[in-house]
């Protein structure tokens, strides 16, 4: 599993980390939060609420209450479901926190999601889903299933470095 690490402006999220997602399937969590997961070795589901919900809408997710690890799927998503999924759901930054980490799901277990078209088919009409782009993983994941870890620092607009040349990359 490869780690990189991400120093970007907060107001590049778009121009600079969401290309490096396009066509990815992911878990993004607070640092605090990775740093657990990384100890346990597994990204565990929240079926049972053990973790603290990010949203107050979190309780009813469809994927939680299925008991699965909440992902986002932007394979082969258009730019418009990607905006109008953003605009949903902050999933560039969606605790505002200023260190976002991303677990990039191996690409040979995709086949293995559940969707937002077996969402569709089930009729689930009492939880939450986010279009398109939501997708979940029954179970838990292993490190060993992923692929990449973007560990990122997020900088603010009176910083210094407020330009796309200050989004470094270096191993963390």
């Amino acid at each position: 599993m490869d780690e990189k690490h991400l120093v970007i402006p907060s107001s590049k999220l778009e121009e600079v980390l969401l290309p490096q997602l396009v066509g990815e399937v992911f878990h993004v969590t607070p640092q605090e939060a990775a740093r657990h997961i990384l100890a346990d070795g597994v990204i565990k589901n929240n079926k049972n609420g053990q973790f603290r919900f990010i949203f107050p809408q979190a309780e009813n997710s469809y994927f939680r209450r299925k008991g699965c690890v909440c992902l986002f799927d932007l394979r082969s998503r258009s730019q418009e479901v990607i905006e109008d999924a953003l605009l949903k759901y902050p999933f560039l930054n969606p605790t505002n926190a200023v260190k976002p980490v991303f677990f990039l799901l191996d690409k040979s277990l995709c086949q293995n999601l559940i969707t937002y078209a077996d969402f569709l088919n089930e009729k689930s009409h009492d939880t939450i889903i986010i279009p398109h782009v939501e997708a979940g993983y029954l179970g838990e994941i292993c490190l060993q299933m992923i692929s990449m870890i973007l560990w990122v620092d997020l900088t603010h607009a009176d910083e210094k470095n407020n330009s796309l040349s200050s989004a470094a990359t270096r191993p963390y």
